[in-house]
C-alpha cells in the first residue's frame, strides 16, 4: 500500500509536497533537480522502483553568443 510512502524520487531529484491521496495513489511535485530515470517510492515497507523511465524536462544551461546582433 502506498499510504505509508515517506519519499519519492524522480531520477535523482527528491519530490516535494508529498500527499497521500489514497492507499493506491500519492501525489508529489517534480523538483527542478529531477533527472531522467526511474520513479522511486520509499515506504515504511521498503523501496519500490518503477520499470518505466521518467523523462525530465530539458534545462537551458547556456546561451551563445553572449552578445548578439
Amino acid at each position: 500500500a502506498l499510504n505509508s510512502t515517506t519519499a519519492v524520487r524522480f531520477g535523482e531529484g527528491a519530490g516535494t509536497a508529498l500527499t497521500q491521496v489514497s492507499s493506491t495513489q500519492v501525489q508529489a511535485t517534480v523538483p527542478n533537480s529531477a533527472t531522467t530515470g526511474p520513479i522511486t517510492l520509499v515506504t515504511t515497507s521498503g523501496t519500490n522502483v518503477s520499470t518505466a523511465t521518467f523523462f525530465a524536462a530539458p534545462k537551458l544551461t547556456q546561451l551563445l553568443p553572449s552578445q548578439g546582433q
